[in-house]
């Protein structure tokens, strides 16, 4: 009887194994198909880009969006199949401007993948969107979703963009035309837009820094956020991302202070997402927080601009951070970021001078409940 059982057990697990052997092969069979059908169709949309009739072309644009926006599997395939380079076609040729705008969203949509960024380059479209941007006889439009396809393609969430030559051989025209829109646009969509670029371009190396000086970035930034108070909870990270990456430059953080870039970023500190908030937009202002942290302490270096942050309720900022949960949204990301650069902020007795006490370290801080030692003590209770 036991013998028995035990052949049956093999038995079943031999056919459990054919079973899944089967299924797998049918699925791998599958996804062929699915993608010959699919490539069929993309090679049609692509060569329509070629007609000569407009709404042919603006249909068969209109159509590679849509499979785009379907995941990155299709725009490899796009990619791959001759896709961006036809765009950029269409965005190169004059009689087919009216269609330019519809072309850039499509390559921004097709460029959320490595494969869609180096046929890009490839193709010279670093330069084609650096044209459209940088030509004031473009529309807003126009350089808005030239604006949207460096965004994308400089994203951090996107491997290999630190690879792009063209983006640093016209990184400083580029960055000019971006401030540029950002400061004239009255469309909070495009100065999102603008914002986002402009703030991957400062995780890139060489160069950044100094052409958002020569453009004046951060006085730009900094005016729409004094201006514009109820801005996106996506905008404010954008606008912290930038100053944060500024910060960590002497002279540009000079710029950043003397635009008004403290008052700022302790408003940013004071960011908190609201009960209707989704996921997304809470995680972004957990961002909002960990980054004006982080602009600050790097602006903090200087005794003025301590004394400043400390007069402006910054350090009992930090302490409400610290010892309230619910004002970091119960994140401990944001309490490490504030730890870490504790130190950096938290120094007061050389720039206070009402100070009494005979501080000689940061673990002795005039604002007691401030201090490094005291903070840390809450994150081990």
């Amino acid at each position: 009887m036991e013998v028995c059982n035990n052949d049956n057990d093999d038995l079943d697990r031999d056919t459990t194994r054919q079973v899944v052997q089967v299924v797998t092969a049918l699925g791998h069979a599958f996804t062929k198909l699915v993608d010959l059908m699919l490539s069929r169709e993309i090679k049609e949309v692509v060569r329509m880009l070629e007609e000569t009739r407009v709404d042919e072309v603006r249909s068969s644009v209109s159509h590679l969006t849509a499979l785009g926006v379907d995941g990155g599997h299709i725009c490899r395939l796009i990619a791959r199949l001759g896709g961006v380079r036809g765009l950029l076609g269409v965005c190169l040729e004059p009689r087919l401007h009216h269609v330019r705008v519809a072309a850039l969203r499509a390559l921004a949509t097709v460029c959320c993948v490595v494969e869609g960024i180096v046929e890009l380059e490839k193709a010279g479209g670093v330069e084609v969107v650096a044209e459209v941007l940088c030509d004031a006889e473009c529309t807003e439009e126009e350089r808005s979703e030239a604006a949207g396809v460096l965004a994308q393609i400089t994203s951090p969430w996107v491997e290999n963009t630190h690879r792009l030559i063209a983006l640093h051989t016209h990184l400083t025209p580029i960055v000019a035309a971006l401030t540029e829109l950002a400061k004239w646009t009255r469309s909070a969509e495009i100065f999102l837009l603008a914002a986002a670029a402009l703030a991957n371009l400062t995780f890139l190396d060489g160069g950044c820094v100094e052409a958002m000086m020569a453009a004046g970035t951060a006085s730009v930034l900094l005016r729409t956020a004094q201006d514009n108070p109820n801005i996106s909870i996506f905008t404010k990270d954008q606008i912290a991302t930038v100053l944060a990456n500024l910060a960590g430059s002497r002279e540009a953080a000079e710029e950043v202070v003397e635009s008004g870039g403290v008052a700022v970023l302790l408003g940013l500190l004071n960011t908190r997402p609201a009960p209707t908030h989704r996921l997304p937009e809470v995680a972004t202002a957990e961002r909002v927080q960990q980054k004006s942290a982080i602009a600050l302490s790097r602006l903090c270096r200087e005794a003025s601009v301590a004394r400043q942050v400390a007069e402006q309720g910054g350090a009992k900022r930090l302490v409400r951070l610290c010892k309230d949960e619910s004002e970091r949204n119960h994140s401990d990301a944001v309490l490490r970021k504030w730890l870490r650069r504790v130190d950096h902020f938290l120094w007061f007795p050389h720039v206070m001078p009402t100070t009494t006490n005979n501080a000689t370290s940061p673990q002795d801080s005039v604002i007691p409940e401030a201090s490094p030692r005291y903070l840390r003590g809450l994150t081990t209770c």
